[in-house]
This record gives structure tokens, sequence and C-alpha cells, in this order.
């Protein structure tokens, strides 16, 4: 056993002890998900470390620690077992700290991620390849820094692990191996789940909720009535009133109204008591014109009573010496505009909706409404609920490796690529490893779960085998990283052209087939058949030795030189040889 699978026992002082004859299985599954499952009896050579199993300690497996939060013992006759199953302390090291502050404005994940580190114990690595420039909150913080390390990495749309406190954060992580898993030759227990519980055909999107609530309804209405000495103002020809203290008065229901006055020099000022709120307008400008002046709105929605009474305007130059009096326009008709409460889509600033070729097929299948708070144009809102439809169901793959020799399966880890066919189930194909179950027993084989296969619901499993697809095909040599296009499932692999298990039944040479530059086995062929004799013709041997060697026998069977020569014809042809 090597010395980083041994299982250590720590306590909170930092004090070690090994734990002899304990087993563990360690469990990794996506996103930083770590729990280590350890059993073991009490015994001479390991009670100093077994009484130490205690809460808030940490079991030390493969250079990683694991909380012990709950701990179950029973007795085997005369001795005590325990079982538990631990978390990863990472997600315990930052739930336990706390941002206190409430931040609001555009920042750089760097900025967030140094925030949520700082005083943890923990650094990053951070690649920004593929991954948003800036993220945009209106209230970050005032939690614990586990909820807020996660809504920056599920706001990126990134992917996360970590080894010995450093943390690794990208678009993609792991690697593409040459490792090969197939079937009845290093893999058993395989299964196959299929989840279609998610699909949908069709999404409705909302961008950013608008900052007013309400919107100018179609009703108008005259005021009800007035109090004080009102004119007709020669100038406009329209009545008016120089009466400080004249009033008018009307009800209105909804949630606001506009006013339909003029403004000029001499204007003076409306106070409106509308309910226990208040608003003044002054009809003062410099310019003489009519005008509708938004008085209140965004009020609950209901019937409101209001009073309007007229005042001086101590802002207004043109009425503070005396004789110069000011007056207001008092106007017939509608003049009062209501505001009605926004209803349904036109409380967002934009709406759009997305339907899958699928529902066609399948009928409309309606997905959970997407909500936006900062979308404001409707193409950006569009594709991203269009990403976002779920039009496809899961296959999930699970089995169990048979540990080789020469297969390393030890240097495969979770988030890793590998190729797999399985031919019961018509696949054969790259996939990735999201979940790994190792053990301490050197001899139990280790069990790899596959990432879900996305399939459009018109397709079918069998599709997934394809031909083969070179390596190049799915990382970037330059950046040593994977391409996009190599997650979308549709680069397959056929490991009966990879270097490792051939399958015999996949050995074809078709008339497509290209050689390296010197060889070429059709001209080779053609040489061979013009040299060979027959049984009238001398050629490469004399056709008497021919004759002679068509009575070979080999076993019980007597070789047919002809049938050879057929064969050889057909390949010069670019026929399939069977």
């Amino acid at each position: 056993m090597k010395d980083s699978e041994l299982l250590i026992i720590k306590d909170r002082k930092g004090y070690m002890e090994p734990l002899y004859g304990f087993s563990c299985t360690l469990n990794e599954g996506e996103q930083g998900e770590k729990s280590l499952t350890v059993s073991g009896m009490r015994s001479e050579e390991n009670k100093a470390g077994f009484d130490m199993i205690q809460q808030r300690n940490y079991f030390v497996y493969q250079n990683e620690e694991f909380l012990i939060i709950k701990r179950g013992r029973r007795v085997v006759g005369n001795r005590v077992k325990i079982d538990c199953t631990n978390d990863h302390r990472f997600f315990d090291d930052l739930k336990r700290t706390r941002i206190y502050e409430t931040f609001k404005g555009s920042f750089s994940p760097y900025y967030l991620l140094d925030m949520v580190f700082e005083g943890t114990g923990y650094t990053y690595v951070f690649n920004p390849v593929d991954l948003p420039e800036i993220l945009e909150y209106e209230d970050f913080g005032n939690d614990n820094k586990l909820s807020l390390y996660q809504q920056v990495i599920g706001d990126l749309g990134a992917e996360f692990d970590y080894a010995a406190k450093v943390v690794y954060i990208a678009a993609k992580l792991g690697v593409v191996t040459d490792k090969q898993f197939l079937h009845k030759f290093n893999i058993s227990d395989i299964s196959e789940d299929t989840d279609s519980s998610n699909f949908a055909t069709y999404i409705k999107g909302y961008g950013k909720p608008k900052e007013n609530k309400d919107a100018p309804s179609d009703n108008s209405i005259p005021y009800q009535s007035k109090t004080g000495a009102y004119y007709i103002e020669p100038t406009q020809n329209k009545p008016a009133t120089k009466e400080i203290g004249a009033t008018f008065s009307f009800k209105f229901t909804g949630t606001g109204f506009s006013f339909k006055t003029i403004v000029h020099k001499m204007g003076g000022k409306w106070k409106f008591e509308i309910g226990d709120t208040s608003k003044t307008i002054t009809t003062y400008s410099e310019q003489t014109t009519e005008k509708t002046i938004e008085v209140v709105r965004d009020l609950d929605s209901k019937e409101y009573t209001v009073k309007a009474t007229f005042s001086k305007d101590t802002d207004n130059p043109n009425t503070k010496t005396k004789g110069n009096d000011p007056f207001n326009y008092l106007l017939d008709g509608n003049i009062i505009t209501t505001f009605r409460e926004l209803v349904g889509d036109e409380q967002y600033t934009c709406v759009t909706e997305y339907a899958s070729p699928l529902a066609e097929e399948y009928g409309v299948i309606e997905a959970d409404p997407f909500y936006s708070d900062t979308i404001t144009d409707e193409t950006k809102l569009f594709n991203t609920i269009k990403k976002g439809l779920y039009d496809s169901w899961d296959i999930s793959i699970s089995l169990t490796a048979q540990e080789l020799a020469e297969m390393g399966l030890s240097d495969i880890h979770r988030l890793d690529y590998a190729y797999c066919i399985l031919d019961p189930l018509g696949i054969d194909l790259l996939l990735r490893i999201v979940e790994k179950e190792s053990y301490s027993d050197p001899y139990k084989s280790p069990k790899f779960t596959f990432g879900t296969i996305k399939k459009k619901g018109t397709d079918t499993i069998a599709s997934l085998s394809t031909s083969s697809q070179m390596v190049s095909k799915v990382v970037d040599s330059k950046t040593g990283q994977i391409k996009q296009s190599a997650l979308s499932g549709n680069i397959t692999f056929n490991l009966a052209y990879a270097i490792g298990v051939l399958a015999a039944n996949k050995v074809r040479i078709g008339a497509g087939t290209i050689f390296d530059d010197g060889y070429d086995p059709r001209e080779i062929v053609a040489g061979i058949t013009t040299a060979l004799a027959d049984a009238t013709t001398d050629g490469l041997l004399s056709s008497s030795d021919f004759v002679k060697l068509s009575k070979i026998m080999v076993g019980e069977e007597t070789v047919d030189l002809q049938d050879i020569l057929n064969r050889l014809k057909a390949l010069e042809d670019g026929g399939v040889i069977t």
C-alpha cells in the first residue's frame, strides 16, 4: 500500500495516528464532490487512532482531509466497529466564514474569487478562456463564502476541482486519455440509464423587469368640480384663475395620472392631494405651450379622490414683483389621463419564446420560464433561452473496470475522457468520467460512471456508433485543452482503429484506402498476379510445378490456387476480402 493510501486520523490540534486495518472507499463526483467512506474494527494496533475518531476531527487519505460529521458505531461480538461517510473539508472550510457586506456593480471573476478565498487558507488557479470577463450583481454578498463561491461558479458556467488547498477553475477540466474500456476485455457490470424527465420542446423568456410598474391607460377624464374665481384668459382664450387657493377636484381608478394644461411665463403651482399622497407641479415656463405633465404613478391600483390647489411659484422670476400676479389655466374636457397596472408580458423590457423543431414530433412540452434581471435585448434573450432549452434526454453509462497492469487505470481521474466500446449497447464513443469510486483494497477494481450523453429526441442509442476520428479533432495542439466541439457528443471514436485492442471483425481494405508513399499493396498484388503460373502457362513457376502444387494437401483439404488468384484479383480491383 502506498503511504498516501494509508488512512490517518487527525485531531483539531494537528496530532495524527495511523488507522491500520481500515478499509476506505473514495467517491469523487461532479463539481468538486468528494466523500470518503471508512470502515474498521478496534484492535490493539489501531486503538490509539480508533479512539480519536470523533466529531470534527479529520480522516487523511491520499493527502486529502475529510471532516467527520456523522459517525456510526456498533458492537460486533466483543469488539466495536465504526462506519462513517465524510465529506472533504473544502466545503466546510468555506461555509464557516461569511461576507457581511453587499456589493453592487460589474466585477471581474478575479475580484470575486479573491474576495471569496481571502482568509480561507485556499488559493486558486483560474483559466478565463471561454468564460465571461465580467459578472454583474445587484446584491452580491451577505452570505457564507461557500454559497457565494457556488454562485460565482454557476454564473461563470465553470467547472472546478481542488487538491492540496489549491482550487482549479476553468470552462472544462480533464484531459483526453488513450485508455480503453472494452466489453469482455477489461470491464464488467455495464449499465445504462436513460432519463427524459427534463425533456421539453418549448420555453418562454422574460428580460429585465421594467422600472415603472404601470403605463398610460386609454382612459381620460375631465375634472368634476372647482372652487374660486375663473375667467377666460384673452391670450389663449382659455379658462384660468389668479385666485390663490382656487381648487378643482376629481376621482380616478388606477395607479396614477397625468395632467394636461398650458405652461407659460406667468405660471404658478398646482398641489395635488391624492389620498395620503401629495404632489406639486409648476406651470412656469419661458415658452408658452400646451403640455401634459406626469403627476404621479406606481401607486396601488385602486380608486382615489384628488384635490388640486393653486399657489404662487416662488421660483418664477416673472411673478416676484408687485402687480405681476401668477395665474394657472384649467382647461375644459378630458385633461386627466390615468395610469394602469402592467400585466403579463408588458411588465418586462423584452419577452420572447422558442420552440424546438422536436415540438412537431413530440408536441409542445413547456419548460419552466426563464427570467433575467439584466437582459434588455430581445435577440440576446432569444439566443439565451434557445441554448438553455433541454430538448434532449440523458443517457448515463456506468461500469466497473478490471485493473490490468498494462491499462494503468489508476492514472484516470474524474473529468478525464476515455474510449468506450460497449457492443451490447451499440456504444463506440469517447466519454467523460463524472464519478469515480476507488478503494483502498488493491485487489478491488475501481468503478467509473460516465457523464450523461445528451441525445436529441429523434436520435437512438444505436446512432452513437460512428466512424473513427483522430484525437487531434478533440485536443487543441496549441493549448492542450479539449476543444468545445469535442464536448458536444458529436465526435466519437472507433477503438477498432486505435492503438491497443483491434477488433478483427472490423478490418477492411476498401477502394478508398490511402497508403503511405512508396507502399501500395495493390501494386504489389498486380506484380504478383502477372508473374504467377497456371496449369497451362509458365510464370514464376512452371506449369508442371503448378499442377504439382495444386495437389498439395493441408490437413484434409487441397490448396486451391485458383481461389487464391481470385482473392488477389478482388483486392486489385478494390474489393473487400472476407
